[in-house]
């Protein structure tokens, strides 16, 4: 899919943590749950908001974000989700942060963006929530939710995504990652593990040979 976003501002990265910080401020009480908000004209009920603002005044947090994002970030509650373009991984990124402290509660790597080389980037669109589910869909094509992503999921999707629009040079099985396991053995337990090794094992090989033996002789 062409990502064609000509109507939208750019944002470059600096600008982006800021943006965020003043968002969250702002709306403490209404959610924020889609591209310009609750009345879908950029407008919030709320009263008594701040008026002027600086990088230390009306802030209450700031982020650095991986990279730039022409999105508007949703709020619902104390969740805030964003899209970043990371220009060091090309990775396009659906993340949710803690609204009260700006904390980074996931992040998940979805596919490879692509920019008009520019301000604009396949993650322009902006998410939107309805308190339960919250939807990412980026200008690649990439449409993910979050209900259920996690590595195994999340791979298989992006899979059959690349698939049926026959991208078949990016469909990969990723490998799935090393679990640590330690073994703690007592002494005992130690002690009766050797006598298995050294004498369970080669007793259980002698009576097999034993019963072959006397079944070929009867």
């Amino acid at each position: 899919m062409e990502n064609r976003n000509n109507g939208c501002h750019p944002m470059n990265v600096r600008l982006l943590p800021l943006v965020l910080s003043l968002v969250t401020t702002a709306l403490h009480a209404e959610n924020w749950s889609n591209w310009r908000g609750p009345l879908h004209n950029g407008s919030s009920p709320e009263k008594n908001l701040p008026a002027s603002f600086s990088k230390t005044e009306g802030v209450k947090w700031s982020v650095e974000m991986p990279g730039a994002s022409a999105a508007t970030p949703v709020i619902w509650g104390d969740r805030v989700f964003a899209t970043a373009a990371d220009p060091k991984t090309k990775k396009q990124s659906a993340l949710c942060l803690d609204r009260r402290t700006g904390a980074l509660l996931w992040r998940a790597e979805i596919s490879e963006f692509t920019t008009d080389g520019q301000y604009s980037n396949s993650c322009s669109p902006s998410p939107v929530t309805d308190g339960q589910l919250a939807v990412f869909f980026f200008g690649t094509g990439d449409l993910v939710a979050n209900g259920r992503i996690d590595q195994g999921n999340l791979a298989i999707f992006l899979n059959a995504v690349n698939w049926t629009v026959d991208r078949d040079r990016q469909l990969s099985i990723p490998p799935r990652p090393v679990e640590k396991f330690q073994l703690t053995l007592s002494a005992a337990d130690f002690a009766r593990l050797r006598y298995t090794v050294l004498l369970g094992v080669p007793g259980a090989a002698l009576l097999l040979g034993l019963l072959v033996y006397w079944t070929r002789r009867s």
